[in-house]
Order: structure tokens, then C-alpha cells, then sequence
């Protein structure tokens, strides 16, 4: 019997009129989560940060994004060409951090909340951001989509900029899908701290029949040495008989865990198996690494074109822009390159330099030209 057959108590089969578990109202596995596992409601789940991050599947697929993200370098394009000189800044946004660091939390706070700010703190002569600062969401303080305060202190309008993300973020939208996933961790902890099926402890015989009292003081007895932490032995009398009902708890729970998984990837548009998730009836297969960062890129690129598109705002001049390379991440692994300029080369379209600029190597001297008699005899005379 599988979970949620479990928490309709019946068995598995063909039904009809079946509410989803993850259906927001109603919802069976909530009734079960909150009544029998966790003994809270939805409204005594808090959303926030630390709450969101701490469910395993999010962190994972936020982290993956933030990382993936935070390591490509930034390209100054003008009239859509490479500008022959990059701005210092690029590699250094906010002076004594990482870019990687600035911009991994920029990224994070874009799914989460639907929104970033920088503070501009120093321009060019021709009034030109050279140097930001990020400011994390629980420094800024904002009305109607304007900062504030940061850092407690009052901001000049003028010297701040905010990257709006596709959506409100995840907290706001993903709100009652995180609540549920946050009930799931928490029953799934609960179950660990007490692996064994539900128990009967059978009176097998008249004789010493326990009264009211005791019962109830063997059960806690019993239930608290199966908690313990390391393992326990418990002893029960001859006239008692330990029988397990229905399946182990973490048993019944891998099933909702993995729903969590594909919760999570989808609130974060990722593909399931970027947070582990398994999808019944389907195969993933990539013939390389750059198939699959493809289709990673699918899911990070609204964070891309979100940042690409404030920064080259209010970071350049008109008429520049600032890109993300990807190239890297959707190069295709080393064989396959070889294999590709292999044919380029046989076919003539492809020259060795040519071959060489694209792994980033000096290209070869030019053969030395053989002189021509007329031209040896000139250079004797001469």
C-alpha cells in the first residue's frame, strides 16, 4: 500500500472523485501531516528564509542555480560586438567581495523574494555607476518597490537600482507549496526518531491484566525507549505481545519526500532530476555535458536576462550592453570538440589556428615562404 493510499485508509486500486494530496483544498496528505505526524497547521508554519532554504530539495536546486550563475564572467557588448576595452568593474562589482559571492545572493534573492538591490556608491566623471553595492533582503528596507533604507541608513533615490525577476518570488507565490513541503520534513524527522510501524502491545492472557494506569505508563515507557537515539532494549512481560501495524514510517514517507523534490523543482523551474526527484514512467539520457547544461540554462536564464538587462541599464553607456558568457557551460566535453574539429579539418572549412582560437591556444607561426631564384639573385646584387 503506497502513502497516499495510506492517508485515504483504503487500498490501492482504481478510484474515481480522488482529491490530489497536493491539491490546495482539500488535501489528505495536510489532514494527515498536521493531525498525526506533526501535530501543527498550516498557519503555524512561518516562510521565510531560513525556513525555505532549510527544506533539502529547494536548497539544493537554489544552490545549483546561484553557483551556476555566479561563475560566468561578464562581456561588454557595443553595437552588438565586443567592446575592445572591458570595464574593471566587471570583475569587481563591490571592492573587497567576490563577484562569484555578489551575485550568487543577488541571484538567490531574485527566487526568493522577486527582487535585488544595489546602492550605486561611486560614479565616473561623466556620472557613470563604476562601483555598487548588493544589498541582502533583510538589510533593505522598501515601499512600493523603492528602497528606503539600507543598512539602517537612509537611500538617496537616485543612488540605488532594483533587478525585478519573472515573478514575486517563491516565497510569495510558492507560499502554500513550501508550508506543505516544510510539514513533510518535519514528519519525515519524526518518523526517523521512531523507524517501527505503528505498535500493539496484545494482552495475550487474563493473568495479571494490567489496570488503566499502568497501561498507560508501559506505553510511555516503551515509546520512549524507542526513541532513544542510539538504539534501546526494552523489556515487556510474558503476558504482552509487541505487534507492528501497517509499514515502517520512513517508508511511507519516501513517496511524499520525493513529491517534495518535484514540488521544488518546479516552483524553481528546474528539471526533476536537478533535485533528485524521481518521476515515474520516465527516462533522462544526455549523450554529453552539453546537453545537459542546456537544459540547465532554460532554467537560469530568467535570472540571467533579469540582471543582464539592469546592469546594462545602469551600468554602461547607451548603446553597451552586458551579456553572461554561457559559452562555457554549453561547451560540449573534450572528445566530442576533437571529434567536431576532426571533420572540420578533413572537410576544409576549418583551419588548425582557427582550431586554436576556439581552445583559447596561440595560434602557429606562419611557415617561412621558400625564395624564389629571381628574388635570391636580386637580394646577391643588391
Amino acid at each position: 500500500m503506497g502513502f497516499f493510499d495510506f492517508l485515504r485508509g483504503g487500498t490501492s486500486g482504481t478510484t474515481s472523485g480522488v482529491t490530489s494530496p497536493w491539491a490546495p483544498e482539500p488535501s489528505e496528505l495536510e489532514r494527515m501531516t498536521l493531525a498525526d505526524l506533526v501535530g501543527l497547521t498550516p498557519e503555524d508554519v512561518i516562510i521565510n528564509r531560513e525556513t525555505t532554504v532549510g527544506i533539502p530539495a529547494v536548497a539544493k536546486g537554489l544552490n545549483l542555480i546561484k553557483s551556476s550563475v555566479a561563475r560566468l564572467p561578464m562581456v561588454v557588448y557595443r553595437n552588438d560586438q565586443i567592446a575592445p576595452l572591458q570595464p574593471p568593474f566587471l570583475n569587481q562589482l563591490e571592492p573587497g567581495i567576490q563577484n562569484h559571492t555578489v551575485i550568487a545572493y543577488a541571484v538567490e534573492d531574485l527566487i526568493l523574494y522577486g527582487k535585488a538591490f544595489f546602492l550605486i556608491t561611486k560614479r565616473n566623471t561623466q556620472g557613470q555607476a563604476q562601483q555598487v553595492k548588493f544589498v541582502p533582503h533583510s538589510e533593505a528596507e522598501y515601499e512600493r518597490g523603492i528602497l528606503k533604507r539600507a543598512f539602517g541608513e537612509v537611500v538617496n533615490p537616485r543612488e540605488f537600482f532594483r533587478i525585478d525577476y519573472i515573478n514575486e518570488g517563491i516565497i510569495n507565490f510558492g507560499r502554500d507549496a513550501l508550508k506543505e513541503m516544510i510539514l513533510i520534513e518535519k514528519a519525515a524527522y519524526r518518523a526517523g526518531a521512531s523507524p517501527l510501524p505503528h505498535l500493539i502491545l496484545r494482552e495475550t492472557s487474563d493473568k495479571g491484566k494490567l489496570s488503566s494506569e499502568q497501561k498507560t505508563s508501559l506505553i510511555q515507557a516503551y515509546s520512549s525507549e524507542r526513541r532513544k537515539a542510539h538504539g534501546s532494549i526494552s523489556l515487556i512481560s510474558s503476558n504482552l505481545e509487541p505487534i507492528p501495524i501497517g509499514q515502517t514510517n520512513e517508508n511511507l514517507l519516501l513517496e511524499a519526500r520525493n513529491a517534495n523534490a518535484i514540488n521544488a523543482a518546479r516552483i524553481l523551474m528546474l528539471p526533476a532530476s536537478y533535485t533528485d526527484a524521481f518521476v515515474s514512467g520516465t527516462s533522462l539520457s544526455y549523450t554529453n555535458i552539453a546537453s545537459r547544461n542546456k537544459e540547465l540554462l532554460e532554467a537560469i536564464n530568467p535570472a540571467i536576462e533579469a540582471m543582464e538587462a539592469a546592469f546594462s541599464y545602469y551600468l554602461v553607456p547607451y548603446g553597451s550592453k552586458i551579456k553572461f558568457d554561457t559559452s562555457e557551460l554549453t561547451k560540449d566535453d573534450k572528445a566530442t570538440r576533437f571529434q567536431n574539429y576532426q571533420t572540420g579539418l578533413a572537410a576544409g572549412f576549418l583551419t588548425v589556428n582557427e582550431v586554436r582560437e576556439l581552445e583559447g591556444l596561440e595560434p602557429l607561426p606562419e611557415p617561412e615562404q621558400p625564395v624564389r631564384e629571381e628574388e635570391q639573385d636580386e637580394q646577391e646584387q643588391t
